[in-house]
């Protein structure tokens, strides 16, 4: 998987983008060789991985400052890509690097995650993303819910995976969800995993969960 600074034009002006905000906003703690070394590479890595078809529909959950989505997005421009933030000024950053790097293919949602799946998203995707959220128990229940069954959720993990698939298992047995395998690689010296899991079946429809339910009280 990719291991290299990449050099894209969009990437610059995005990586741009991201350090002209971030003392005012807080997008990250790195400087930016690391960003690009480390957060940018990692969403190239999940860009490979996806197998998409034109028109396919990829959520990005807590996108934050954009990664993986906006990454994602430019790499892969014939699939859509929604943003789910609910923190109102990052949602306007992201807002603001679609209309920067006139990103065509993605949309940018200002809620909490429980309330767009419940209102609009549920059973919509094709493929949901996760980067640096939350614990495996808790996202199960942000992602299944908004995949189509067949869907695919590729949450971006450590070496503590194997651990919260543990103590994910219930939740992905409630939820409908069943664990395809691991893709382990590396960026630079960090040996990071990627869980594919597949949405077998519906999810029940009281999933998702009132907002921050699931996290003060994950399937376990």
């Amino acid at each position: 998987m990719v291991n290299n600074i990449p050099t894209s034009e969009k990437i610059k002006k995005y990586v741009d983008a991201i350090f002209k905000e971030n003392e005012k906003l807080d997008l990250t703690a790195a400087d930016r060789k690391d960003f690009l070394r480390y957060h940018v590479a990692d969403a190239l890595a999940i860009a490979e991985l996806i197998s998409t078809k034109p028109g396919h529909m990829v959520v990005d959950i807590g996108s934050g400052q954009g990664i993986p989505g906006v990454v994602v997005a430019i790499e892969l421009p014939k699939v859509n890509v929604t943003l789910i933030e609910s923190a109102k000024k990052k949602a306007e950053f992201l807002s603001h690097v679609v209309e920067l790097l006139d990103l065509k293919n993605v949309e940018v949602i200002n809620a909490r995650v429980e309330d767009f799946c419940r209102n609009e998203g549920k059973a919509h995707f094709d493929i949901a993303l996760a980067r640096g959220v939350g614990k495996l128990s808790i996202l199960v229940e942000y992602a299944l819910p908004l995949l189509k069954i067949g869907g695919i959720f590729l949450p971006q993990k450590g070496r503590t995976v194997n651990e919260e698939l543990i103590k994910a298992k219930r939740a992905l047995e409630i939820l409908g969800g069943d664990v395809e395998m691991l893709k382990w690689y590396r960026i630079s010296n960090r040996l990071l995993c990627i869980p594919v899991i597949r949405k077998m079946k519906e999810t029940p429809s009281r999933y998702p969960r009132r907002p921050g339910i699931p996290s003060k009280r994950p399937i376990e």
